[in-house]
């Protein structure tokens, strides 16, 4: 079942003429029938790869450093959709929220959302590669992919 129900969402979703409304309808089917570590692991590897190629295409990897306070309030936010009245994600939904506004209200305070801005260790560590394979690599595993799975071990495991 669980395949027909993913061959059916790559048929909509990647058809040409379908709907914006069938297309949200098959993303809110897969997010009713699928676990919710396996949608939150999935989620990560959006938001890393949505962090890598920005900053491939910018040349600023501080896409990380820009969702590190936001990405802990979806998880746990999406983990209390999938758990609605649970005792246990009310209180942790509401202090990962206080907390992220916070961070994000330091971040934006010190100029962390300001364009081009790139956190000043990035351009150290730029030198510690001998070309740009090598640090486009570190780019892809350590910095879009390692960091945004800790945030995921940070938040969404504990909230599951």
């Amino acid at each position: 079942v669980q395949g027909d129900c993913l061959d059916e969402a790559k048929r909509v979703l990647f058809a040409q003429d379908a709907s914006l409304h069938d297309r949200l309808a098959v993303l809110a089917e897969w997010h009713a029938s699928s676990h919710p570590l396996a949608a939150g692991v999935a989620l990560t590897f959006l938001i890393a790869m949505w962090c890598f190629l920005a900053s491939f295409v910018t040349q600023n990897v501080s896409w990380v450093d820009r969702v590190w306070s936001v990405t802990p309030i979806v998880y746990v936010l999406y983990m209390f959709t999938r758990f609605p009245g649970s005792v246990r994600l009310l209180p942790m939904s509401l202090l990962v929220c206080l907390w992220g506004f916070r961070l994000t209200a330091n971040f934006v305070r010190k100029g962390g959302y300001s364009s081009g801005s790139e956190d000043y260790r990035w351009a150290h560590c730029r030198k510690w590669f001998p070309n740009a394979l090598t640090w486009q690599l570190f780019n892809l595993l350590f910095i879009s992919l390692y960091q945004n799975v800790l945030l995921f071990l940070i938040a969404g495991v504990p909230a599951y």
